[in-house]
């Protein structure tokens, strides 16, 4: 019974945008080196406010999505785990869409799909994991200056 509950709670904390406040100790050191290698990703060194959704329903959360070093990192994952992911661009006129996936030990993966276009950013997200469905978010924001 508690095991339910404990991973029911995981479950909703998730659901709410993975929100979380740390960075464990490898992937911090892994991304204050990503940090010093910008340049290397079109998107390196661009921050982003967003807020996000589970995909039909409203604003559930706040969140922060950063660039660096060719990786992509969501602050809000840090305390599920979450590691920082390599991300792909591709451009096409004004815009310029990225893909990059993270992974926890404990939590799954999720896969991020996003369009930016002057200091807009949106897209989805798709968070799956063992013994359940996918689900699918939305996020839309502003660049952080």
């Amino acid at each position: 019974m508690a095991t339910k509950l404990t991973s029911a709670l995981v479950l909703v904390a998730l659901a709410a945008g993975c929100h979380g406040k740390s960075m464990g100790p490898e992937d911090r050191a892994a991304w204050e080196e990503c940090a010093k290698k910008d340049g290397v990703g079109a998107l390196d060194g661009q921050r982003f406010e967003v807020d996000m959704g589970v995909k039909g329903k409203g604003a559930e959360e706040k969140e922060t999505m950063e660039f660096h070093g060719g990786r992509f990192h969501s602050v809000g994952c840090d305390e599920y785990r979450f590691e920082t992911g390599a991300y792909t661009t591709t451009k096409s006129g004004d815009a310029v869409a990225f893909q990059s996936a993270t992974k926890s030990p404990t939590e799954g993966s999720i896969t991020w799909n996003g369009t930016i276009r002057g200091d807009a950013i949106d897209g989805t997200y798709t968070w799956t994991k063992s013994g359940q469905a996918p689900i699918e978010y939305w996020f839309k924001g502003t660049r952080k200056r």
